[in-house]
């Protein structure tokens, strides 16, 4: 069936308000670049620093803000834009030695934030 001008198209619409929308997101780009969205840095604490770990079975990445004393082992977090807290953590050598390093980008919507490690799953090998 053709829509005309005359059908109606019943549309169930959902108002989000500024504010409600976005949990915590990060992606990992082939480049190796971490960029983790301004509210999930917030939420984490706005550290200078993170310290990145990995699970290997699980291939599962973690980030937890760096404590005092460990900002020289951690990786900085990178001012990306200069209006919010959007950061960028350049980390190629680290996920192409895990072995966590995309080919393309990953995008994690609504991450877990576990023991204050923000846990991004890459999942099973390609």
């Amino acid at each position: 069936m053709k829509a005309t001008e005359n059908d109606e198209v019943r549309r169930r619409w959902v108002e989000v308000r500024r504010g409600e929308c976005g949990g915590a997101y990060a992606s990992i780009k082939p480049t190796g670049e971490i960029s983790i969205g301004g509210k999930t840095h917030v939420k984490m604490g706005s550290p200078t620093h993170y310290v990145l770990m990995y699970d290997r079975a699980t291939r599962a990445l973690g980030l937890r803000a760096a404590m005092r004393g460990e900002e020289r082992q951690g990786f900085k977090a990178l001012r990306r834009n200069s209006k919010g807290a959007y950061r960028g953590i350049r980390a190629a050598a680290f996920l192409r030695s895990a072995g966590l390093l995309p080919k393309e980008t990953v995008v994690f919507k609504d991450c877990p934030i576990e023991r204050g490690v923000l846990v991004l799953e890459i999942g099973a090998k390609r």
